[in-house]
């Protein structure tokens, strides 16, 4: 999967070599979500998603400087079938308002679509959902709220 545009930016599958070059976007995107940027260990799960066959880790470039990413993973379960959870979506600052955003959740939307998921889902932190035009973009594709509630337990 590959998609370029006119404007240089080129949307694509990351590789197991893109790991260092993806180090500045994913410590970014943990500082403005919030969360501890240190890196404890989500190299190695970076690694690992890369070489996940359920999984897709989507990295945007712009004139060959990557600027942005998007993952998702599919699960399969028996009330909903298939269903994919698009996990993370950040593009730098710097790159916003440029269609970036919207042409790494498209692909993502296609990938999920690609492996037979019957439903995509996802998941607002509480810097997102403070961000009213992050939950206004996911309804522009017709996402709409749930009344479920996300809880979990580290292992």
């Amino acid at each position: 999967m590959a998609v370029a545009s006119e404007n240089g930016l080129r949307v694509r599958i990351a590789s197991s070599g893109d790991g260092d070059a993806l180090v500045p976007l994913i410590t970014a995107f943990f500082i403005e979500e919030g969360i501890d940027a240190a890196e404890a260990g989500w190299r190695a799960n970076l690694a690992a998603m890369i070489a996940d066959p359920r999984t897709c880790f989507l990295v945007a470039e712009r004139d060959g400087v990557p600027v942005g990413f998007a993952s998702a993973t599919y699960t399969n379960g028996i009330e909903f079938g298939r269903s994919a959870e698009i996990e993370d979506l950040f593009v730098l600052g710097p790159y916003r308002g440029l269609g970036i955003g919207r042409a790494l959740f498209e692909a993502m939307l296609a990938w999920a679509r690609d492996v037979g998921a019957a439903m995509a889902i996802v998941v607002l932190t509480p810097a997102g959902q403070a961000d009213g035009g992050l939950a206004a973009f996911y309804d522009s594709y017709g996402f709409t709220a749930s009344d479920r509630r996300i809880r979990y337990l580290a292992l």
